[in-house]
């Protein structure tokens, strides 16, 4: 087999039409972005086809000692940010434009730990209830 028809054979689903804008279209997105909150990323990655910025994040990386992550990791990180805190996993999923179902099958790792955290609070509170009921019945 030629290394061409391999190529086609792996490529085949994932070949389409590359995507751009012109120049006007390139100005109309920005002034019309201008004032968005991710203004800064998207004109980032235009203006730099994304290089600089993971340069960048590379520089601040080493700078605050952490470990090692790519920019795509960063999407990660909030996920299982959201997840510590509490967010519902169906309101995470949606924030990441992900269905439920993509979304336990790439985060589910970190809900047993959520589930110990349920666990706790519900017998945080039922311990808080209890000892309500005791003071109420020596009264």
């Amino acid at each position: 087999m030629s290394k061409l028809s391999m190529r086609s054979k792996i490529n085949a689903k994932e070949q389409m039409e590359m995507q751009y804008w012109n120049i006007e279209e390139f100005n109309q997105f920005l002034n019309s972005s201008k004032y968005h909150v991710h203004y800064i990323v998207f004109s980032l990655a235009i203006y730099t086809g994304m290089r600089r910025v993971t340069e960048g994040m590379e520089v601040l990386i080493r700078k605050a000692g952490v470990k090692k992550i790519r920019f795509h990791d960063q999407r990660h990180t909030n996920a299982s940010f959201l997840l510590a805190i509490g967010i519902n996993p169906k309101v995470t999923a949606e924030r990441l434009g992900m269905t439920p179902a993509m979304f336990n099958e790439r985060y589910s790792h970190l809900l047993p730990i959520m589930q110990e955290e349920a666990v706790d609070k519900i017998e945080a509170e039922l311990n808080k209830y209890a000892e309500r009921q005791l003071e109420t019945a020596e009264k």
